[in-house]
């Protein structure tokens, strides 16, 4: 099944307009994670930020991944 993945990164969104295919939906739901994963380590140093990415399929079920980055000093005690 041929699954898409729309990038919401707050400021602007990013619709997938191709889509790619996989066998299940889990192996989808882990790209988009990794898609996720990769944003926040483009943008890790403009933090803080919200990232969405809504995974829809053929059929327009959908499923949202929400990552949320904040970037603190620590302190060692």
């Amino acid at each position: 099944m041929r699954y898409f993945f729309d990038l919401d990164e707050g400021h602007s969104a990013v619709p997938d307009d191709l889509g790619v295919e996989f066998t299940s939906l889990e192996l989808a739901e882990q790209e988009a994670l990794a898609l996720l994963l990769a944003v926040a380590l483009e943008r890790r140093r403009q933090a803080p930020f919200e990232l969405c990415v809504q995974l829809r399929d053929e059929a327009g079920a959908t499923l949202s991944l929400r990552m949320a980055i904040s970037r603190t000093p620590c302190s060692v005690n």
